[in-house]
Parts: structure tokens; C-alpha cells; sequence
């Protein structure tokens, strides 16, 4: 959701509205507080325990309660008769009791239905806690999304070494791209009816959403192109393994040298942006994985200073993995590249929440 309006440099001045509304938004990422898990110590969260019914429904109830009374954009993209059936249809879903993770879905679908990128669904702290210190089961592959395409990056399986990085992917359990993605984005939040930031989410993490949609297996049959050719063959289900025997240290001649914090801070940077400059081709490559963080206005003054310096008139900037963040940096590096006065949004508006001024 557009959340202020910009012009060309004169976009830095918000109302103290603007502000409160913008503010709003950023805050209104729905976490779902679940009585039994908020009444459960993290250290014996289980996450298989069922949640009675009628428990759910009272919190859905008061989750959409919530959302209308405060919500400043609920109707913008869907009718409020589509988000009462779509309501509807989840509560009458919701005939016998669910785990978290479960409930949680039926939520999130929900919440997408809204259209509203700034609302979302979150696990409750426990369950996150869980998780991260009892690693579950994942579908192995990483693969980057866009449009119908699935892209091969890597595995969590290290043994797995038939996919080259970049092996176009064309189907997985027999589901084609196109059915594998739109089952997957519906569990996922955005702003409009554009699919540009689910793609990302789930290029970041395919494992995790792939689990929310469709059942985890021992194995996975995944077609692929070898050559132009398309083969069929079988990926087996990653298994985080614990080792919690004592290792005997290795000894310090082995040891790898601890990078400093100098190189650790490098490295950070680098995982974020990179330019790379070839003069002979006249070209130089652009590399932004994110516009938060990164030094990016350092890094823009000189990239581009370096790119005037060796009269490069060659730039490619490559966003294929940004997951956005400060539209301050988007800003600023359009006007790098753009000489005329430009819109970064046509219109920004909300209605306030009731008591709001």
C-alpha cells in the first residue's frame, strides 16, 4: 500500500496525519495470539496440540472485529460483501479443532484476500521459538520464482548434485508451474492484485511456503529441462540432523583463520550490493539485493562517481533478488539514473480509524 506521496525530491515533508497513518500500517501485521499457546511455556510448546474449535472461531471473530474497526484501507481492493464471504467461508471451514500452524493458514488466506501488503500473518512467539531450536522437515529445493518460471538455485540437501544452478524446473509432484505458484501465493499478503512481491517472498524461502500449501513427503518428483530435454527425477525430503554428541575440538593448525569484524562487515555489505565495472565491454553490472541497510547511499555517490570517472555508458542493475525496504533508496537511485522529474506514487490516501483526528 502507497503510504506517502512523492514527486521527484520534494517528498521528504509529511503531514503529522500521513505520518500516524503510515505508521499504522507498518504496525497492523496481524500475529495471531492463540490463548492456548499464549498460556503454554515455549519450553513445552507443542506444536501438534489441537486448538478446540470454538476457541478459533472466537478469535476470528474478534480478528475481524479488529480489522474493521481500525483498518484504514480494509475495502479498497475487495468488496466488504467478497472479505464477509470470504469470512464466511473460513468460519464455516473451521468445524473441529486445528493446530496452530494449520489455523494459521486458513488466516493467512484470508488476510491475502484483503489485498493489503502491510497486513499479514505471523506465528505466535512460541511456536517461532519452537521452530528455531527444533529445526522441522523441508522440501529440499531453493528456486527462484517469477511469472511461470521456477529456477533451480541450490538444495539443503548437500548430497543432491544432478541440478546445475540455473536448471529450469517444470513441474514438482506432477503440479504444474503456473498451479504450484498460485497455490502458494495465496497464503501470502500483498498490495493490489500484482503477484511481484509473492515471487520474491517465496524466492527467499520456497521450502517454507511449498510447506503451506502442499504436503510434505519422503520424496518429491521434479521435472526439468537437461539440454532442452525434459527429464523426471525424485529429491528426497530434508531431515535437519542434530548431532548432540560431544566433537572433540579440532586441532587449532586446522582451524579455519576467524575473519575479523572488518571482513565479517565486508561481507554483510557485499551479500547486499555490488558493482562490478569491465571497461572493455563498456559495462558495468549493479547488484541490490535489498534498499535497506547496505551503506546504499554511499554506495550509489561512489558507484556512480566510478561510473562517470571511466565514461561507462553501460549500466545494468540487477533486482532480481530485492526484497524491497526503504522507498527512500528506490527514490534516490532513480534519480541517479533519471533526468526528468518523475512520480514515485500518483496518490496516497486512508481513511482514519475511529477517534483518530
Amino acid at each position: 500500500m502507497n503510504g506517502m506521496r512523492r514527486k521527484g525530491r520534494c517528498h521528504k515533508n509529511q503531514s503529522p496525519v500521513t505520518k500516524k497513518i503510515t505508521s499504522f500500517l507498518y504496525f497492523i501485521g496481524i500475529l495471531i495470539l492463540l490463548n492456548s499457546c499464549a498460556a503454554s511455556k515455549h519450553n513445552t510448546y507443542d506444536p501438534s496440540a489441537k486448538i478446540p474449535a470454538e476457541k478459533l472461531k472466537d478469535d476470528f471473530s474478534l480478528l475481524k472485529k479488529i480489522l474493521e474497526a481500525n483498518h484504514p484501507s480494509l475495502y479498497w481492493y475487495t468488496s466488504k460483501d467478497s472479505v464477509d464471504m470470504y469470512f464466511n467461508e473460513v468460519m464455516q471451514g473451521i468445524n473441529d479443532s486445528l493446530t496452530e500452524a494449520q489455523f494459521k493458514n486458513k488466516v493467512a488466506w484470508f488476510i491475502s484476500t484483503i489485498k493489503c501488503g502491510h497486513t499479514s500473518v505471523r506465528p505466535s512467539t512460541a511456536y517461532s521459538d519452537y521452530t528455531t531450536i527444533h529445526k522441522q522437515p523441508r522440501f529440499p529445493l531453493l528456486i527462484k520464482t517469477w511469472d511461470d518460471s521456477l529456477i533451480f538455485l541450490g538444495s539443503l540437501n548437500k548430497q543432491d548434485t544432478l541440478f546445475k544452478r540455473g536448471t529450469v524446473i517444470t513441474s514438482i509432484e506432477n503440479y504444474n508451474n503456473r498451479t504450484l505458484l498460485d497455490s502458494i501465493f495465496r497464503f501470502i499478503s500483498t498490495d493490489g492484485h500484482g503477484n511481484n512481491f509473492k515471487s520474491q517472498a517465496v524466492s527467499f524461502n520456497f521450502p517454507l511456503y511449498y510447506s503451506f500449501a502442499f504436503p510434505l513427503k519422503d520424496s518429491f518428483a521434479i521435472r526439468y529441462l537437461d539440454s532442452g530435454i525434459e527429464k523426471q527425477t525424485y529429491v528426497q525430503l530434508n531431515k535437519p540432523f542434530i548431532d548432540t554428541s560431544k566433537q572433540m575440538k579440532a586441532p587449532a593448525t586446522t582451524a579455519a583463520p576467524r575473519p575479523s569484524r572488518k571482513q565479517i562487515n565486508q561481507m554483510i555489505l557485499l551479500s547486499k550490493r555490488s558493482m562490478i565495472f569491465d571497461s572493455v565491454n563498456n559495462l558495468a553490472y549493479m547488484r541490490l539485493a535489498t534498499f535497506s541497510g547496505g551503506s546504499l547511499r554511499k554506495f550509489f555517490r561512489q558507484s556512480f562517481k566510478e561510473l562517470h570517472k571511466n565514461n561507462l555508458s553501460n549500466l545494468v542493475i540487477d533486482l532480481r533478488e530485492n526484497s524491497g525496504g526503504n522507498i527512500n533508496m528506490s527514490t534516490l537511485l532513480t534519480r541517479y539514473i533519471k533526468d526528468k522529474t518523475f512520480h514515485t506514487a500518483d496518490t496516497a490516501a486512508a481513511a482514519a480509524s475511529r477517534g483518530q483526528d
